[in-house]
């Protein structure tokens, strides 16, 4: 939007005269235009550009002597300057929420912009609607404050995007040893005592971890640490047995070679982003980075990886996927934001890449949203990237996504699909989207919960219902737990429809500006770990079925300090 100031000035003397555009300026603000969950449009200010084409009186001194025009000319610029140039005030779209669209259903929307006649154009996609949580066609109400929880004594409860397998049969704990007999006192108090013996520590390897930090199992039970380090490569900290290192470590490089070999030549290749994903089905182990260079990134995937025999940990096997979407031309520069694993119960898995929406336009003032692909590595023919993109828009920056599963009959039921956090001009975001639509070729069905509180959450999880009965709708799906501020949330797996909100479970300080949790269920219990503001890691849990139950919750326990990062 364009704004402009001129002021022509004319002035005359007898037979001399002139006259200027004394006054002419003007102000270009540059607005993104965003949608949030509930249909609201939002606009944000990303670039203002002042302009000055002001002109002066071309009235020579001698003339102006006499004349004083050029003097009374700019006296009137003078007046003229006063006047203070401001930026556009709010722009009331916000309430033009009942757009009409063919199908007469509900649906969510996202990408608006105008087109070269002014008409406000989108993408859609349909959802399935909650009609006691809508208060018109097409407009969700927003969500009302969310009850205080029952007790403060309760904990809190995510999980991470990799921790979807079965994690009874790959992440069992040792059993618990019995516990020590009390010990009655003559006032009628029980002590009990309990000792642990604490092997000597070895002074082990500096590692530095400049981001995401990620950790697997081998079938026989080592950790696999998985890192990129302050160099730019990606390595894997490998758990020794039988004495053959002398920390019980070792460092393996898994990028330099593959950067080296696919990228020749070119000094400035660097692993800008990784994930890495072990699959629930067979538990081979997948990795995939994303390789910067010449100001682009690369993917590079390495698949099928032996979770018992890790002898591939040093000359792993990658694979280069160009970017091949259908009717889209190659961004120039491709900025990659985001990698992760999922699959379906098909044995079909994919990897779910987020690039910046700004790399893949031909203006360089989109907003800098996430645009979502899928690439299946199993395709032998036509494109590998498919555009299955999140229903609203996602900030890039500030967003966490992770893996789940609801059950048949609130969404697209039994595959798959990602819970995605985030904002958009500041508005909160949270939906779910399945991977695949396991009935039929058309896009699958969101579902848009209510953010707590309608602000965005610090960290979200999913904890996978393992226990119980295997025939049961609920095998397998999960639970979306949220901490948001210094309280704790629960998405239970069967109150997952659109407009849901979410039970209050915790509050406590320990919570407050949780970034990590991770989330494990084992024996009927249910456990979290997660790491707060002040770098601390703390510990809670609740037996599995009382965890809708506040009360039920153990109260958080700080575990250790000067944490800089956490996996599971």
């Amino acid at each position: 939007m364009t704004q402009r100031l001129l002021i022509h000035i004319y002035s005359r003397y007898d037979l001399t005269e002139d006259d200027v555009d004394g006054i002419d300026k003007s102000i270009t603000d540059t607005y993104t235009i965003s949608v949030d969950q509930y249909g609201s449009l939002r606009l944000t200010l990303t670039k203002s550009d002042p302009h000055d084409n002001s002109e002066d009186s071309s009235i020579s001194s001698i003339s102006n002597a006499i004349t004083d025009i050029s003097d009374i000319i700019n006296g009137a610029k003078d007046t003229a300057n006063e006047l203070v140039p401001t930026q556009l005030g709010s722009i009331p779209l916000n309430g033009l929420r009942n757009f009409v669209f063919p199908g007469a259903k509900v649906f969510t929307y996202k990408s608006a912009s105008f087109s070269d006649y002014q008409d406000l154009i989108c993408l859609i996609t349909y959802v399935n609607p909650s009609v006691t949580n809508l208060r018109s066609m097409g407009s969700l109400a927003p969500a009302p404050p969310a009850p205080e929880p029952a007790s403060t004594s309760s904990g809190l409860k995510l999980m991470h995007p990799s921790s979807v397998t079965n994690v009874s049969s790959r992440r069992s704990l040792p059993p618990a040893p019995p516990a020590p007999k009390p010990t009655s006192t003559s006032s009628g108090l029980k002590l009990t005592h309990s000792s642990d013996l604490m092997q000597n520590y070895i002074q082990g390897e500096i590692v530095s971890p400049t981001g995401k930090f990620e950790a697997l199992q081998t079938d026989d039970g080592r950790n696999l640490l998985f890192a990129v380090d302050a160099s730019s490569i990606l390595h894997v900290i490998e758990e020794q047995r039988g004495g053959r290192t002398r920390t019980g470590w070792e460092i393996h490089d898994l990028s330099t070679a593959a950067v080296q070999a696919g990228f020749p030549g070119r000094k400035d290749a660097f692993v800008r982003s990784f994930d890495v994903g072990q699959s629930a089905l067979d538990g081979t182990i997948g990795l995939a980075m994303a390789v910067s260079s010449e100001g682009s990134d690369h993917l590079l995937v390495s698949l099928s990886n032996d979770s018992t025999d890790t002898s591939w940990i040093g000359t792993p096997t990658w694979a280069l996927y160009l970017f091949d979407a259908v009717a889209q031309t190659p961004p120039t520069s491709l900025s990659i934001v985001g990698i992760m694993f999922a699959e379906t119960l098909s044995s079909q898995q994919y990897l779910v890449v987020d690039i910046d929406r700004s790399s893949n336009s031909s203006t360089s003032t989109s907003a800098k949203d996430i645009v979502r692909y899928y690439i299946d590595p199993a395709k032998t023919s036509g494109s590998h990237w498919v555009r299955r993109d999140v229903p609203v828009d996602i900030e890039d920056g500030n967003y966490q996504s992770c893996v789940g599963m609801i059950p048949k009959g609130f969404a697209d039921g039994f595959a798959d699909s990602i819970y995605t956090s985030g904002t958009t001009a500041g508005a909160a975001q949270l939906v779910y989207m399945p991977v695949i639509n396991p009935f039929g070729v058309g896009p699958p069905n969101p579902i848009r919960l209510s953010p707590p509180n309608g602000m965005i959450p610090s960290a979200i999880a999913t904890s996978r219902n393992v226990d119980g009965d295997k025939t049961s709708d609920l095998y397998g799906t999960t639970d979306l737990y949220a901490v948001s501020e210094s309280m704790l949330y629960r998405f239970a797996t069967d109150a997952q429809c659109d407009g849901c909100i979410a039970s209050p479970l915790v509050s406590d300080d320990l919570l407050h500006g949780t970034s990590t949790l991770l989330a494990m269920t084992h024996d009927a219990v249910t456990m979290l770990w997660g790491k707060n503001g002040s770098n601390q890691v703390f510990y809670l849990s609740c037996p599995t079925a009382q965890i809708s139950i506040p009360g039920a919750w153990s109260a958080p326990v700080p575990l250790v300090t000067g944490v800089e990062r956490i996996s599971a």
